[in-house]
């Protein structure tokens, strides 16, 4: 697998920070890729997500929806005792904190890392408050150089299909 994304998804690289060093709790994050998925309320995040970790021939393990803190280490270990290698994360990054957090974590790193950003939207679903907080979201996530995708959750196979494509599970 190549480490240079196609041009047209590549993120500006304003940051000169490299990745800080290996976080290891258990078990080694960097054999595993994570895929931190958020959306407004009400549009299909979850939903998304169940059917992807339900469709994929890929072991796959999706933490959530992320509410207070998360036992890491001992989550990450059983998603890797039982083989699991793409790891979503529904609900998070909340506020730039999280993406901070995702980054210093080795969770979603720049491009060559692994792991994204993943946005879903839809067309009939608005939410001012996570408006709002998605600028910020997506401002930090630039600085950090992480990727960001979008993902149209208007046509639920269509959507499903694209979550399975971003996240490497299919070509």
């Amino acid at each position: 697998m190549s480490s240079t994304p196609p041009p047209a998804r590549r993120l500006p690289f304003v940051s000169a920070r490299p990745p800080g060093p290996v976080a290891a709790r258990h078990a080694s994050y960097e054999e595993q890729r994570a895929y931190a998925v958020i959306g407004p309320s009400g549009v299909g995040v979850s939903t998304l997500l169940r059917v992807v970790h339900e469709e994929s021939r890929t072991p796959t393990h999706v933490f959530g929806p992320v509410r207070g803190e998360i036992d890491w280490a001992m989550d990450w270990t059983r998603a890797h005792e039982h083989g699991e290698r793409v790891i979503f994360i529904d609900g998070l990054p909340r506020d730039a904190g999280d993406v901070q957090w995702l980054y210093d974590s080795r969770l979603v790193l720049p491009w060559a890392g692994g792991g994204a950003i993943i946005r879903v939207e839809r067309d009939a679903v608005l939410d001012v408050d996570y408006q709002a907080r998605l600028v910020h979201i997506e401002a930090k996530a630039r600085e950090l150089s992480l990727p960001i995708v979008v993902i149209r959750n208007e046509d639920p196979e269509q959507a499903v299909v694209a979550l399975l494509s971003e996240s490497g599970i299919v070509s």
